[in-house]
């Protein structure tokens, strides 16, 4: 397992005592496309767990007839190129609130999208996420008009 985690002693003025900060899982970035055909992409399970509700009902609402959003793959599928050509990758827990999607939306050159606050608790906090994502709660299917102003 490919992991990146930062550590360093002398950050603080706390000598010799040791920081360890959030690891990330290296992910695997699909081959950059230059052209985005798609808006959003999520690949991720389903199935067999009910933590995965989010995910089933993002994809619901993606694929409703309320939506125009032009929707690359949402649940299982290949990563590459779906990722690549996608504007935006959804970032919807599952068994835990990170994913190594968070890592593999980013390599593909795409802009990730958090669907809730906790996701950004456990990211590093020395990241400005604000700068690098987007976040669309997903208390309802009013993700699908919030995604198409984007």
């Amino acid at each position: 397992m490919n992991a990146v985690v930062f550590e360093a002693k002398d950050l603080f003025p706390n000598p010799g005592f040791r920081h360890t900060f959030t690891s990330y899982y290296v992910g695997s970035g699909c081959e950059l496309s230059e052209e985005k055909p798609y808006d959003v992409a999520m690949i991720a399970s389903l199935k067999g767990n009910p933590a995965f509700k989010d995910r089933k009902n993002i994809c619901k609402w993606l694929s409703s007839s309320n939506s125009t959003a032009k929707v690359s793959v949402c649940g299982r599928g290949a990563q590459c190129p779906a990722l690549a050509q996608s504007k935006f990758g959804l970032h919807a827990p599952g068994d835990t609130w990170g994913s190594q999607r968070l890592m593999d939306t980013i390599l593909s050159g795409s802009v990730p999208i958090f669907t809730h606050v906790n996701q950004y608790e456990i990211a590093g906090h020395w990241i400005d996420w604000s700068q690098l994502s987007y976040y669309l709660p997903v208390h309802n299917d009013t993700i699908v008009n919030r995604l198409e102003l984007t």
